[in-house]
């Protein structure tokens, strides 16, 4: 009977050690699933494109030689990690960077635990990210990347409004042509945050801002995302902007 126990513990301790390893080695899996997830190619012309810009373009857009050449590209999100390392964004033409929380640019492209600390650098390898080769994962992978870091994801303070029109001010100072950004507000920790009932574009200060420079710079073309989780879409500020929306 001891011989029996002692049996049980043995393979109970075995099974247990062996569900840590493969847990480990699963976070491991998907960390890096969602640093360089898997691709599918296809050949369109003279190039190779991974599969979303393949879904929007043919042969005769290829022909074209379009690669953003030109094209002033600001990026507004919450960290660009790993750009430099990543080998779809390591040789991105980045012209200018700038921190928005701390004014810290020493560890901009610093590669650091947290999804949201490299959200950025994922974004910009699918606005332009490319492979020597010609193998293209966005399709403005010529073009002159502006990137500025305006989130801090532990905290939500209403300051960060500030800090998103900072950024958009910063970037029309260098002419950019394309503002895109991930980062959008609704709640607050230090305000009672915006109701649905003021997604009406012109309510919020960060919409009225937003409002105000594309009425000014109406050549201007700004891109904000809608926040998604599972299947439900979270508006968010502002990309309900009367002119952005």
């Amino acid at each position: 009977m001891k011989r029996l126990k002692k049996i049980i513990l043995i393979i109970g301790g075995i099974l247990l050690f062996s569900f840590i390893v493969f847990g480990v080695i699963g976070y491991f899996i998907a960390r890096n699933s969602f640093k360089n997830p898997p691709e599918h190619y296809v050949a369109i012309g003279g190039r190779v494109y991974t599969a979303v810009p393949a879904m929007m373009i043919d042969s005769v857009y290829d022909s074209l030689n379009l690669s953003g050449r030109g094209i002033k590209i600001g990026v507004l999100d919450t960290g660009f990690g790993g750009l430099r390392q990543r080998s779809w964004t390591k040789n991105l033409h980045v012209t200018a960077y700038a921190n928005f929380i701390d004014g810290d640019t020493l560890d901009f492209f610093k590669e650091e635990s947290g999804r949201e600390k490299d959200h950025g650098a994922y974004s910009c390898a699918c606005i332009g990210g490319y492979l020597a080769g010609d193998t293209i994962k966005g399709l403005a992978w010529n073009a002159e990347y502006y990137l500025a870091e305006i989130d801090d994801f532990d905290s939500e303070p209403r300051l960060e409004e500030v800090r998103m029109m900072n950024a958009i001010r910063w970037l029309l100072t260098h002419n950019v042509d394309i503002i895109t950004s991930s980062c959008g507000y609704t709640i607050f920790d230090d305000f009672d945050g915006y109701s649905v009932q003021m997604l009406d574009g012109h309510t919020s200060r960060i919409s009225c801002f937003v409002d105000s420079i594309l009425s000014t710079f109406y050549s201007r073309i700004m891109c904000y995302s809608i926040r998604t989780k599972k299947n439900e879409q979270k508006r968010t500020y502002p990309s309900f902007a009367h002119f952005s929306a």
